[in-house]
């Protein structure tokens, strides 16, 4: 959504005053601020198509792990665990 609302041309500022309308779904202002400058930079994802299939690939094998298992076997955060098992946006649900 911030890179969508990027292509608009707007400051970081506006995205995020623009995303508040999505109350809990929407991003803090320091989130904005980061993944703006982010993908000005050129970034085009967060999460690599690889961690991504790890990620599905270990809850396949075991539907039973825990978030923080599934986080210690990938070395990566419990916030991207999550954000991966759903659906990589809460604006999807």
């Amino acid at each position: 959504m911030i890179r969508l609302i990027l292509l608009k041309d707007l400051k970081a500022k506006e995205i995020y005053e623009s995303l508040e309308m999505y109350k809990e779904c929407s991003p803090s202002k320091c989130t904005v601020e980061f993944w703006a400058g982010e993908f000005k930079r050129g970034r085009t994802r967060r999460n690599p198509p690889e961690i991504i299939e790890q990620v599905h690939n270990i809850v396949s094998e075991d539907p039973s792990l825990t978030k923080r298992e599934i986080t210690n076997a990938i070395g990566i955060s419990d916030e991207r665990v999550l954000y991966i098992l759903h659906g990589e946006s809460c604006l999807e649900s």
